[in-house]
């Protein structure tokens, strides 16, 4: 797994593009150990991180309203953060 998490980075950034990773709130019990891979790649190769589970994991049926999908609430939310995490990298992603 962590070969095609590393596989995905040089393809993703071959051309120069900025490359981050979104880390999924744990909405699955087995999210946590990709969360964590993704998160070492990313510190490895000093990759930016957003990490959406203080975001979404708190919130119940809030920004979840199925657990698994996003409430309209819970999408703004989360695009909001999204949108100032990109943002803040300085470099347009493409």
């Amino acid at each position: 797994m962590e070969s095609a998490a590393n596989d995905a980075v040089r393809v993703a950034g071959r051309d120069g593009a900025e490359v981050g990773f979104i880390l999924s709130g744990s909405l699955l019990s087995g999210i946590g150990p990709l969360n964590d891979l993704l998160t070492d790649v990313a510190a490895r190769d000093h990759r930016p991180v957003l990490d959406l589970r203080p975001i979404v994991d708190d919130r119940g049926t809030e920004h979840r309203w199925d657990g698994v999908h996003y409430s309209e609430v819970g999408s703004r939310a989360v695009g909001a953060q999204i949108a100032a995490w990109i943002a803040g990298l300085g470099t347009p992603l493409r």
